[in-house]
C-alpha cells in the first residue's frame, strides 16, 4: 500500500487519515514529504512516525520536518525497570538516585546480599547479561528459548538486513564479524 500512500495529495490525507501511525516509514522516505505537505496546510493533523532507526539521519530522507515534530528515543529498559512487573509499578530508586534526588546518603548496606530487595536487583541483573533490555523479552509467558529464538530473528531481521539497507552494506560478513567479535570483548578491552 506504500505506493498508494506515497500517491495521495495532502487533501487526500487530511480528508481520509488525519490521524495516523506509519510504521517503518523509513521503508518510504517519500511518505514524509507527503506528511509535511499534510501539516502545513492543515495543522490538525497528527502522525505518529515509527522506525527502527532515527528516520532524520537517514541519506533518503530530503526533508527534517524541522519544527513540525517531536523525536522520541526509545532505549531499553534499565535494571530497575526490570525488577518492576508492568506499566503501574514504579522503578525502585537506586541508591545513587535516592542520593540525586534527597541529597542524603542512602540507609547503608555492609553487603549486597544483605540488601531487601537483592533477589529481584540480581535476578534483574541476570536477565539484563543474559537477554539485554528489550521490552518484548520481559515478558513472563516466555521461556528461555522462546527469547533465545526472539534474539536470533532480532539478529536476522534488523542487523542482517536493516542494517545492510540503512548503511547501503554490499558485503555484511565483515559487519557480523566485528558484531560478534565486540559481543564477545563486552566488559573489555576493544582494540582495533
Amino acid at each position: 500500500m506504500r505506493s498508494q500512500y506515497t500517491n495521495l495529495t495532502a487533501a487526500q490525507w487530511e480528508q481520509l487519515y488525519p490521524y495516523a501511525i506509519l510504521d517503518e516509514i523509513q521503508k518510504e522516505p517519500r511518505l514524509i514529504e507527503s506528511i509535511k505537505a499534510v501539516y502545513d496546510q492543515f495543522e490538525a493533523t497528527r502522525y505518529l512516525l515509527l522506525g527502527s532507526s532515527q528516520i532524520m539521519l537517514l541519506n533518503k530522507v530530503k526533508e527534517s520536518l524541522a519544527g513540525r515534530c517531536v523525536i522520541e528515543e526509545l532505549f531499553p529498559l534499565t535494571l530497575p525497570e526490570l525488577q518492576t512487573k508492568g506499566f503501574d509499578d514504579a522503578p525502585p530508586l537506586s541508591a545513587f538516585q535516592q542520593l540525586l534526588i534527597t541529597r542524603e546518603l542512602p540507609e547503608f548496606i555492609p553487603a549486597l546480599p544483605m540488601h531487601p530487595r537483592h533477589g529481584k536487583i540480581m535476578a534483574a541483573f541476570s536477565h539484563y547479561l543474559e537477554f539485554g533490555g528489550y521490552p518484548a523479552l520481559v515478558s513472563e509467558r516466555l521461556n528461555e528459548a522462546e527469547r533465545r529464538d526472539w534474539l536470533q530473528n532480532y539478529q536476522r531481521t534488523y542487523l542482517e538486513r536493516d542494517v545492510r539497507d540503512l548503511a547501503e552494506f554490499r558485503n555484511l560478513e565483515p559487519f557480523i564479524r566485528i558484531q560478534k567479535s565486540a559481543a564477545h570483548l563486552t566488559g573489555q578491552l576493544l582494540n582495533y
